[in-house]
């Protein structure tokens, strides 16, 4: 089951405690942000060959869970690294994080927000920055083999 069509990971980080109960959270709650613009698919499912970049990204929070599901490698000592770009006055895209290199299957979960804590059992990955506004997801395979992943995000509010 992969990041856009688990029956749970649509509201997966989305909710709040009214003083009673966890609710879902609704756009009324974010500034009028519809719950989808804080979930998204940043790369579809695909078997990919070659570097491959995302669309821009356009964060309306101050952090997100990124999610990489890698389904199908194609061995050989052949890996996948994923970069977070940014968006630089100038037009220009730079590196906040990057991946290691995989070799394996697998789903990994990097957390980018400010004063962030890893857990050490839950995340792959953690980086205590904001997450700037316009971003996108680069990635980067060591060869011309076929490597099979899905990129999401889970904004932060």
């Amino acid at each position: 089951m992969g990041i856009t069509d688990h029956p749970t990971a649509r509201r997966a980080f989305l909710y709040y405690y009214d003083g009673v109960d966890w609710e879902p959270a609704t756009a009324a709650i974010f500034g009028g942000a519809s719950d989808t613009d804080y979930n998204v698919a940043v790369l579809a499912f695909a078997a990919r060959t070659a570097y491959t970049l995302s669309d821009p990204q356009v964060n309306p929070s101050t952090g997100a869970y990124i999610m990489l599901d890698v389904t199908a490698v194609p061995g050989g000592g052949q890996t996948l690294q994923m970069f977070v770009d940014i968006l630089q006055p100038d037009g220009s895209y730079t590196a906040i994080y990057q991946t290691a290199a995989l070799s394996t299957v697998g789903l990994r979960k990097y957390l980018i927000y400010p004063g962030a804590v890893d857990d050490g059992a839950q995340l792959t990955g953690v980086t205590r920055l904001p997450m700037p506004r316009t971003w996108r997801a680069r990635m980067t395979p060591s060869a011309a083999g076929s490597f099979t992943y899905g990129v999401g995000a889970f904004y932060i509010p």
